[in-house]
């Protein structure tokens, strides 16, 4: 597609049968304080604290496997995710609970709450690109998993507005199985909003890139253009059989 963005360091895509959704691993998951709408920060902006949601990936059911569904207007994580999810979020938030009470949220408000950053399973490929370059990549994050392709939802995303009772609520639940799925995880619009989304379907892979991020990507990365595209090419998501 020729609006995709050039710098889409893809998803790791699992487990894709004939009867059920594409598939990623969840390998991490993080909080960002102060929230963001992208997996960069501006460069005016003063550094942020993330939050690392501390589980073994592959503890969970399916080792993590999680369907990418636009079907879903939501999104349900494995249920081994939510005390640790709740731990980070106290942290990140300084005390604060996580809810799916409604609430009454100022624009800033909505704006300062942490942003959730997946991780997922990239491509087993080898590069001698350095993943500290690309900030969607989990780099010295993640020192085993370097070249795990990360994504970032605002709160923007994961808050459902409800104009009616002027109202915001969550739109992130646990569960034990995404009903339909075959997965324990389902990643829902909520994700896949503001994100092209590629399917390499002969190479077995999925592609995750921020939309409108491609301009100040190309003019801050410190790899030639050329490594750029090689890199984008290797580390392309593989699908999870």
């Amino acid at each position: 597609h020729s609006n995709l963005s050039r710098q889409q360091l893809l998803a790791n895509q699992g487990d894709h049968r004939a009867d059920t959704s594409y598939r990623v691993r969840v390998t991490g998951m993080y909080l960002r304080e102060g929230g963001g709408q992208s997996i960069m920060t501006a460069p005016n902006q003063a550094p942020q604290g993330l939050r690392r949601v501390r589980f073994d990936w592959r503890q969970l059911g399916g080792q993590g496997s999680a369907a990418v569904d636009s079907a879903y207007p939501y999104t349900i994580l494995d249920r081994g995710l939510e005390g640790p999810f709740l731990d980070a979020w106290r942290k990140a938030t300084g005390g604060g609970i996580f809810s799916y009470e409604p609430q009454q949220l100022t624009a800033d408000e909505l704006r300062m709450m942490p942003t959730i950053i997946l991780q997922f399973e990239g491509s087993s490929d080898k590069s001698s690109v350095d993943p500290n370059a690309f900030p969607n990549l989990a780099g010295d994050l993640d020192p085993e998993r370097p070249l795990d392709p990360l994504v970032a939802i605002p709160a923007s995303h994961y808050m459902d507005y409800d104009a009616s009772t002027d109202t915001f609520r969550a739109t992130l639940f646990f569960d034990e199985e995404a009903s339909g799925t075959g997965a324990t995880s389902v990643l829902g619009a909520n994700v896949i909003q503001g994100h092209n989304i590629a399917h390499y379907i002969d190479g077995g892979k999925i592609g995750f890139a921020e939309a409108g991020f491609t301009r100040y990507f190309l003019q801050t990365i410190r790899e030639p253009i050329t490594e750029i595209f090689k890199h984008c090419h290797e580390n392309i998501f593989r699908l999870l059989y």
